[in-house]
């Protein structure tokens, strides 16, 4: 959607024939790159009118859970920049789960939920209008040689108590 409401229709570019996809790839990153110089630049994000700046920082964000995701199919990941996480973290909170919300997507939580870095870079209320203060769990130093799965099983346990 554009800022006035309306819908932008733009058509995918052609994918290249096969056995050029790298070449195709790195093209798109020069663009990319190209796009994101001025980081002062206005343009619509997804959280409204904001700066190409925002762009870098969401490529950056999505770039290192694909990193991640690839490290893990041949063993441990490399260790993810604790700011770069943080940014991660209220990224979804702040910015990715409110649309879906209001879509209909996602359903607010029925508890208070605390994250808390172990590392120090951030703390992070999640709380829905059903939520109170004294309902608050905790998922302090989860991040520590915790996968993503075991979190989620401990969060639903944690929620369900």
């Amino acid at each position: 959607m554009l800022g006035n409401g309306s819908a932008l229709s733009v058509a995918a570019p052609p994918m290249p024939p096969d056995g050029e996809l790298a070449d195709w790839s790195l093209e798109g990153l020069d663009a990319l790159i190209v796009a994101l110089a001025d980081q002062g630049h206005p343009c619509w994000t997804l959280a409204g009118l904001a700066t190409a700046g925002w762009w870098g920082r969401r490529q950056a964000l999505e770039t290192v859970v694909h990193r991640v995701d690839a490290e893990r199919v041949l063993g441990p990941a490399s260790p993810v920049d604790p700011a770069l996480a943080a940014d991660g973290v209220a990224e979804v909170l702040v910015v990715l789960h409110p649309p879906q919300l209001r879509l209909g997507r996602a359903v607010a939580p029925v508890a208070a939920l605390r994250l808390t870095a172990d590392d120090g870079t951030g703390s992070w209320l999640f709380a829905g209008p059903c939520a109170s203060a004294r309902s608050e769990t905790s998922l302090q130093g989860m991040s520590r040689g915790t996968s993503p799965r075991q979190t989620r099983m401990r969060y639903l346990y944690l929620r369900r108590r």
